[in-house]
């Protein structure tokens, strides 16, 4: 269970296709390949995958093939960002948006060692799902993904291919004050959508008797229901994801409304097919067993019922009755003034205790599904996770983040170590956090072999040329993160 932690610079270099500034002796590409300027992203990757010990014996020789045991010619392979959005609504800065999605700088070092391993032989997918409104093209086109993508199939000769791909079967169109246009159909998976049932099996069970309560956001609250009665836990999940030999993770690391952090356990929701299936809170109050809200009101039922059906009006609509949903905010914070969380909703407090559960039954899914949706024994892939922390989000994540320049690259194979370590790194408790501390090592698809002893992670730190082996509670924090409404006061350190 080995973390490996490179402290860098905090920034990410500028020009596209993000070539490193130095000739590396396992270079898969010409020396004419490569940067003028900094690019200290390319070298923290690559040193992270040497301290957790791939080819360790081999390294900083032509020799070092970091991925020789993941990847082999023929191989198909996922790589699994964070694109949850185009645009950060909190400001048009560009560290903003570095802070909303992982940066194609930190994405570009891993494709080289997955070509480097499979000799260009490879079928590589970059995908996502993310929510409904995101544009693909603007967020490949800002991070320069759509660039990195061009070089590297010029390099393939025709040995393999290498896709960005958009596996939603649909997407929405929005103005710039958020309103809905329209819904676009999409071509969704080329190999269709599985259902996969994770049934007694499922980290929901203990809420059964209480599933009529279900709800996901934006979504019809009536199929999320119906994935989770009379025994049923289901998922929809791409064939071309459960199809993959190896899915790499790489995450962005940022607070969030809902499962208080989002980093490599939170990152799977975006693998999901139909997000309809995936309950992220129960309706109501915990006095009624909701955890929609810790503070029922009128107005924050009126607010959550009929919220998504206002953005529907069109741009003219909604921009009549947005304001007079910014009044009622302020009028019910002004008549319960005595209570903190009055204004939460949609589960966005650290009372969620539902989230957790799903995200949970989606990490068991990526690691024991086939691509028939059938779940085995053992792994049915390799698993690895590297963590963009370069630039990190605070405040109100994950769709409204503030930047943080952490200066961060995390990368381990136990998705839950890695978290717990970025937690540290956040100055935040992860035994405070659900999906951290209410992991169960003991369950029948279990993806992680954390069992709550944080002396069991061996971390392996990297700071200015300088290398250091030691456990959790000796990682210094980057920087005190500022958690969400919801979660302040709940999980600092």
């Amino acid at each position: 269970m080995k973390v490996g932690i490179v402290k860098t610079k905090s920034y990410y270099p500028t020009t596209p296709p993000f070539h490193p500034d130095t000739v590396y002796p396992e270079y898969p590409f010409s020396d004419k390949n490569i940067s003028k300027t900094k690019n200290p992203v390319y070298e923290a990757v690559r040193k992270s995958l040497f301290l957790i010990g791939l080819d360790k014996q081999n390294y900083d020789t032509a020799a070092w093939n970091p991925f020789r045991d993941l990847v082999k010619p023929g191989s198909r392979v996922i790589i699994k960002p964070n694109f949850v959005n185009h645009y950060n609504p909190v400001s048009d800065e560009r560290a903003y948006f570095e802070a909303l999605v992982t940066q194609a700088a930190v994405i570009r070092p891993v494709i080289d060692y997955v070509m480097l391993a499979a000799k260009s032989e490879i079928s590589l997918i970059i995908t996502d799902l993310p929510i409904q409104l995101a544009d693909f093209e603007i967020i490949s086109r800002k991070t320069g993904l759509d660039q990195v993508i061009e070089f590297v199939q010029d390099k393939m000769e025709g040995k393999g291919s290498i896709e960005l791909a958009d596996l939603r079967d649909y997407r929405l169109k929005i103005d710039s004050s958020g309103a809905i246009l329209s819904r676009e159909e999409q071509p969704g998976d080329p190999k269709g959508y599985v259902i996969v049932d994770m049934g007694e099996n499922s980290n929901l069970v203990p809420l059964d008797k209480d599933a009529h309560l279900y709800r996901s956001p934006d979504y019809d609250s009536s199929v999320t229901v119906k994935a989770h009665t009379n025994g049923h836990h289901q998922y929809c999940f791409p064939k071309s994801v459960l199809n993959s030999d190896l899915f790499i993770n790489i995450p962005k690391i940022k607070v969030h409304r809902k499962s208080g952090i989002t980093g490599c356990l939170k990152n799977i929701v975006g693998v999901a097919g139909d997000k309809q299936y995936l309950p992220h809170w129960r309706a109501g109050t915990p006095e009624t067993n909701g955890d929609e809200q810790p503070i029922a009101t009128v107005i924050n039922s009126l607010r959550g019922r009929y919220s998504f059906a206002m953005r529907s009006l069109g741009t003219v609509g909604w921009r009549l009755v947005h304001p007079i949903g910014r009044l009622m905010v302020r009028f019910n914070k002004k008549i319960h003034k005595s209570q903190s969380l009055v204004n939460i909703l949609s589960g966005d407090w650290y009372g969620n205790d539902t989230v957790w559960r799903m995200v949970h039954d989606l990490n068991c899914i990526l690691l024991y599904a086939d691509s028939d949706g059938l779940l085995h024994e053992k792994p049915q892939r390799k698993f690895l996770n590297i963590i963009d922390g370069i630039i990190a989000g605070e405040c109100e994540g994950p769709l409204r983040p503030q930047p943080v320049p952490a200066g961060l690259i995390v990368t381990g194979f136990d998705p839950v170590s890695v978290d717990v370590c970025c937690a540290q790194l956040m100055d935040l408790d992860w035994r405070k956090i659900p999906q951290y501390a209410k992991y169960n090592v003991h369950q029948k698809y279990a993806f992680s072999s954390f069992n709550g002893d944080p002396q069991q992670i061996e971390v392996i730190q990297s700071e200015n040329g300088l290398t250091s082996n030691g456990s959790l509670n000796q990682i210094l924090p980057t920087h005190h993160f500022e958690p969400t409404e919801g979660w302040k006061g709940h999980i600092e350190l």
